[in-house]
C-alpha cells in the first residue's frame, strides 16, 4: 500500500509512485521500485524527483533503470543531496515517451540495527515533462522499507501458531549475526588476556617487595 500522498489529488495528472518492500536487518541490495504512469492523452519523457529516507535505517547506494526507462533509452542519474536525501533524474538525448511501468529501482543497504516496522521512502519535488519539454502535472505517492522482526533465513512461527515456516530470502543477515558473534568471541578472549596480564603484574609486584 502507498505510504503517503505528497501532493493534492489532481483530476488530470501523471502518477509517480514508490513501492513498499519487506527487508531484513543487515540486508544489502534491497530494491524499492518507482513506477510511472502518464495521464490519458499525455506522454512522459523525463522525470526528476527527490528521494528522502531515514539514513539511520538504511543507505541509498544506487538507482538502476527499470524496464520503462530502458525501453525508452533513458539514463538514470542519482545525485546525493545529503546523508538522507538524493535527487533522481531520468532523461535521455531523445524525445521517446516513457511507457507506464517500473521506471527505476532504488537500491538500499539496510542497517543491522534497523528496527522492525514501516519506514517511509518519500518522494517529493517531482517534475515531469513531455517530449517537447513541457511540464506535466504529477501526483506522487511515497513507499516504504518494511523491516521484518526476524532475520533473513530464520524460521518463523506459522500464522496459526502451529508449525514453522522458513522466511524467504538468503543468508545475508545470518552472516551478519555470525560476524557479530565472532567479534564478541574475540573481545572475550582479549578481556581474559588483559585480566591475566593484570594478575601477573600484581603477583610480580608482591614478589618484588622486601
Amino acid at each position: 500500500m502507498p505510504f503517503a500522498v505528497l501532493c493534492p489529488l489532481l483530476a488530470f495528472a501523471a502518477l509517480l509512485e514508490a513501492g513498499s518492500v519487506q527487508v531484513y536487518p543487515g540486508e544489502t541490495g534491497a530494491q524499492v521500485p518507482v513506477r510511472v504512469a502518464a495521464d490519458a492523452g499525455e506522454e512522459v519523457a523525463a522525470v526528476t524527483v527527490t528521494i528522502e529516507y531515514d539514513d539511520v535505517l538504511a543507505i541509498l547506494t544506487d538507482a538502476a533503470a527499470g524496464p520503462a526507462a530502458e525501453s525508452a533509452g533513458k539514463t538514470v542519474t542519482l545525485n546525493m543531496v545529503d546523508g538522507h536525501s538524493a535527487r533522481l533524474v531520468v532523461a535521455g538525448l531523445n524525445q521517446t515517451p516513457i511507457p507506464d511501468g517500473t521506471l527505476v529501482y532504488l537500491i538500499f543497504d539496510v542497517s543491522v540495527f534497523a528496527q522492525p516496522g514501516a519506514h517511509e521512502v518519500a518522494l517529493s519535488e517531482a517534475a515531469l515533462s513531455d517530449p517537447f519539454g513541457q511540464p506535466l502535472f504529477v501526483e506522487v505517492m511515497s513507499g516504504a522499507l518494511v523491516v521484518s522482526d526476524a532475520f533473513e533465513g530464520e524460521v518463523a512461527e506459522g500464522e496459526d501458531g502451529e508449525g514453522e515456516t522458513p522466511l524467504p530470502g538468503g543468508c545475508q543477515c545470518a552472516g551478519a549475526k555470525a560476524g557479530a558473534q565472532q567479534l564478541l568471541d574475540v573481545l572475550g578472549d582479549l578481556l581474559v588476556g588483559l585480566l591475566a596480564l593484570a594478575g601477573m603484574a600484581v603477583l610480580h609486584a608482591r614478589c618484588g617487595q622486601p
